[in-house]
């Protein structure tokens, strides 16, 4: 407003000053001219005719000035988007709203802990409707997670397309033997050490190739091993509400040069798992929290499409880690029994909760001893279904646990323990000292994951709208409760989706566990 103020003084100084529309008594207005009733009405039509340009002078200048300085999200667009322009597949394509140029655009926006049987037109609308409400929409049976089922695992899978066998983090807490160095989630001193993550997340992908990015909290370290920044980062801190997630991405979608504004924004929210993990996963606290983080889907996608027109230029693409199940007090296996005290006390580290990965204390012959009796009193008790705790968990050696898990490799052996107890669904592996910490002896947490990847109550979710995805044709959800129109997958396959639809080249793209093919009939011709 200040500037246009300023405009409007200048042009009243102009106007009282100079430039003056009064006659000049010493320079007739026309030559050879009488100042007779004629010579009137003509300067009366010459008066006129000045005031009027200066009056549509002003009027332009204002408009400029005023369509300058509001802010982008203020301003409604002059044109309606063409399709063409979203069509566009060259790498770096212009794409315009009517007001501002982009270029395509993906928000990939992480929902920790929700699962498929959350995404039903009563729990969810807004969610389910972004899945399904368009030709261009898609909404997955699922999206299974790589395991262990746990959020950094997976929250890495989703971004670098790679099993953990080769990304490297394991689980939400390890150890790596040959340093002793121990990785823990929640400490950023002991987790954003770049050598940890291993593999390239698509934001990396897209810097690399000049498409600037944007990191809202997602899980993993503000540099990658190989140096590589995101152009805006956000690190993960408490009190963000879901109001300032959805100010901070439009902000950065309403930044005004194209070459500012981030075209790849990976957000992360954790309202449904915290709920799930504190009261169940079928909790009213958990539904509570769905109904917000619905909202919240839903205001994004009014203020995009409807707010700023970006209805042909933005790609939304919705995921999450891992489901969720109960825990109860009737599904408890106590290690410390199961082990014996000799035993037990033996332990060096826990790794991987829930389940347990053993590692021994003393020498390395030591190691060897300690845990070869462990894995005998365990497969013991194991085969003896009159044992207390025979039920509810496998064990393993390192080199045994499934090939499903995608744990076999020599890149993370060093980040494995030598022995590993993995509870099956709804299972939780305590001590008694442990137990003896939880308010009125009730086990915590009341919802947890972890467990088997396989288990549908572990499955994730994938809802995705956009330009970028083709036609649809009603497939072999509809009718079904869950209105889902496309077959589940895994998570790994999402890195390849963002850096098609980015336009990342060939010869640029990261190496993934995932299929560069499996897009084809899901995405534009040429993408």
């Amino acid at each position: 407003m200040s500037s246009a103020n300023e405009a409007r003084e200048t042009l009243l100084k102009a106007k009282q000053g100079t430039t003056s529309l009064e006659p000049d008594s010493t320079t007739p207005l026309l030559p050879n001219v009488s100042h007779g009733h004629r010579n009137e009405r003509q300067l009366s039509l010459r008066w006129l005719s000045c005031r009027l340009f200066l009056a549509l002078s002003v009027i332009a200048l204002l408009i400029s000035v005023f369509h300058n300085h509001l802010p982008f999200f203020s301003r409604p667009p002059q044109s309606t988007p063409s399709s063409d322009l979203a069509s566009s597949v060259l790498p770096n394509a212009t794409l315009s709203n009517g007001t501002h140029t982009f270029h395509r655009t993906v928000i990939l926006i992480s929902l920790d802990g929700a699962k498929p049987a959350y995404l039903t037109p009563t729990l969810a609308p807004h969610i389910a409707s972004l899945g399904t409400s368009t030709p261009r929409s898609r909404l997955a049976a699922y999206l299974q997670p790589i395991f262990p089922t746990l959020t950094f695992p997976n929250h890495w899978a989703l971004l670098s397309g790679l099993y953990a066998s080769s990304h490297g983090i394991v689980a939400n807490d390890f150890t790596k033997a040959s340093t002793d160095q121990q990785f823990y989630y929640t400490s950023p001193a002991h987790s954003w050490n770049s050598t940890w993550w291993l593999g390239e997340p698509i934001w990396a992908t897209a810097e690399r190739t000049g498409v600037s990015s944007a990191v809202l909290m997602w899980p993993g370290p503000p540099q990658t091993s190989a140096g590589a920044k995101a152009r805006y980062f956000q690190k993960y801190e408490t009190g963000w509400g879901l109001a300032r997630r959805l100010h901070q991405i439009l902000e950065w979608i309403d930044m005004d040069g194209i070459d500012e504004r981030p075209s790849l924004i990976c957000a992360y929210v954790p309202d449904i798992d915290q709920a799930a993990h504190g009261y169940g996963p079928e909790s009213n606290q958990a539904l509570a929290a769905l109904k917000s983080v619905d909202r919240f889907v839903g205001r994004l996608r009014n203020e995009l499409v409807e707010k700023r027109a970006l209805g042909e230029i933005v790609d939304i693409v919705i995921v999450s880690d891992h489901g969720m199940t109960t825990t109860s007090n009737e599904k408890l296996i106590f290690l410390d029994e199961l082990l014996g005290a000799d035993i037990y006390s033996k332990i060096n580290h826990r790794d991987g909760w829930p389940s347990a990965g053993l590692r021994f204390k003393g020498t390395l012959a030591q190691q060897r001893t300690y845990a070869q009796q462990a894995y005998h009193r365990l497969s013991k008790a194991k085969g003896n279904h009159s044992e207390r705790w025979s039920q509810g968990w496998d064990v393993y050696w390192r080199e045994d646990l499934p090939e499903r898990y995608h744990l076999a490799s020599a890149t993370v052996q060093d980040r494995l323990a030598p022995l590993w107890m993995v509870p099956q669904l709804g299972w939780s592996i305590t001590t008694n000292r442990e137990m003896a910490t939880f308010a009125n002896g009730v086990y915590a947490p009341v919802g947890n994951h972890g467990y088997d990847n396989r288990e549908s109550d572990m499955r994730a979710i994938f809802v995705a709208s956009g330009p970028s995805f083709s036609k649809m044709q009603e497939e072999v959800g509809q009718g079904q409760k869950e209105q889902w129109n496309m077959q589940g997958f895994v998570n790994i396959q999402v890195h390849n989706l963002v850096s098609r639809i980015l336009g990342v080249p060939e010869r640029q793209r990261a190496p993934t566990n995932g299929t560069w093919s499996f897009w084809d009939t899901h995405l534009r011709a040429g993408l």
